[in-house]
């Protein structure tokens, strides 16, 4: 297991360091042809060359001079050939008139292709002020959902 992990946290470095290229080229290349990926506004990109040219279009504009941490929170091997990674993103942005920090949870479905992994499907969910932990956010309280935002087992 702990090889199996190695190569799938080597696919979500590659991404972490095609973001801070902005090489949309290097980001697209960890996905498979056929893959998915939802991004954080909820838009859903189907196969590898559009999920390239997506991500050409914000590293040139919003996202331009962005640096992005991936954090691995979990991986869970569901086969030999499939795995989930679920990651936790911070976003440090530059441009003007866009927030300087994001954080989101993306899930990342990896299946093994050709003797190495390929991300099948990413999606994206930024983590929103509700999910802040009560005590860290003022409105944490007032959500519904309190104390349920927990994954289980934390």
């Amino acid at each position: 297991m702990a090889t199996e992990d190695r190569a799938l946290k080597q696919v979500v470095e590659q991404l972490e360091a095609a973001w801070n290229r902005s090489d949309s080229a290097a980001w697209a290349s960890a996905f498979a042809e056929d893959a998915d990926c939802i991004h954080i506004l909820g838009g859903h990109y189907t196969e590898r060359a559009n999920i390239e040219s997506g991500h050409r279009v914000i590293f040139d504009t919003d996202y331009k001079g962005s640096a992005l941490k991936l954090t691995v929170e979990k991986i869970r091997l569901l086969t030999s050939d499939v795995a989930i990674a679920f990651l936790f993103a911070s976003l440090t942005i530059t441009h003007p008139g866009m927030p300087p920090q994001l954080n989101a949870r993306p899930t990342l479905f990896l299946q093994r292709q050709d003797g190495g992994w390929k991300a099948v499907m990413f999606q994206n969910t930024a983590v929103a002020p509700e999910g802040a932990m009560p005590g860290k956010n003022p409105i944490a309280h007032k959500h519904p959902f309190q104390g349920q935002m927990q994954a289980i087992g934390q």
